[in-house]
């Protein structure tokens, strides 16, 4: 069994599951999808009154991660409630945990959504022509952040908007669609939306 795996049968944060097996969180980047020996996995479980699963884990590549994006490059929200939740770590703007973890749960409040502007990066367009218009405009304006579009793009502004694409779909793309600012919003909103509706941009 993988850690997350346990600490979801077990009612338990991962982090705090992970400690408890003996894995250093801090040297594993993705020590939740680490493999645990069956051995000590249900000895782990039984002593918490957990059922060992007869089948197999499923495979690393099987664990379904969810991605979220923040407007801040560097954002450390620490451990805390609701949910009993691990450390929320976002490097380059993007946070990415399984989409089931609570920290995933905890991304996707509404009021984590609205007050900190932390968004979930969902891997399908946006139906409603208006809102993918809206989100196109809010894109644009995260990467020209001076008072004419003649100033030129943010080169902060355009890293934190090619962010929102995968190392997978950014190498799908061409050199003038991840370095001309109209062209990557083009890319990405065919491929992306977010976990809201409605974007406060004018325009």
């Amino acid at each position: 069994m993988r850690v997350h795996e346990i600490a979801t049968a077990t009612d338990q944060d991962k982090e705090v599951v992970a400690e408890e097996l003996g894995i250093d969180t801090e040297a594993n980047k993705k020590y939740w999808m680490l493999d645990v020996d069956d051995e000590l996995a249900k000895a782990y479980l039984a002593k918490r009154g957990a059922e060992f699963p007869e089948k197999e884990a499923a495979p690393v590549d099987d664990v379904r991660m969810a991605r979220f994006w923040s407007p801040r490059r560097a954002h450390s929200l620490p451990t805390g409630s609701p949910g009993n939740r691990g450390d929320v770590d976002f490097k380059d703007w993007i946070f990415e945990t399984p989409t089931d973890s609570r920290e995933a749960k905890w991304c996707r409040l509404d009021e984590i959504r609205d007050r900190i502007g932390i968004r979930e990066l969902l891997s399908k367009p946006y139906e409603d022509i208006d809102v993918s218009v809206e989100f196109t405009q809010w894109l644009l304006s995260l990467m020209y952040t001076g008072i004419t579009k003649s100033e030129g793009p943010s080169r902060e502004g355009a890293l934190s908007v090619r962010a929102m694409l995968t190392e997978a779909e950014l190498a799908t793309l061409t050199g003038v669609q991840k370095n001309v600012p109209e062209e990557l919003v083009k890319a990405i909103r065919k491929r992306k939306s977010m976990n809201v509706n409605a974007f406060n941009v004018e325009g």
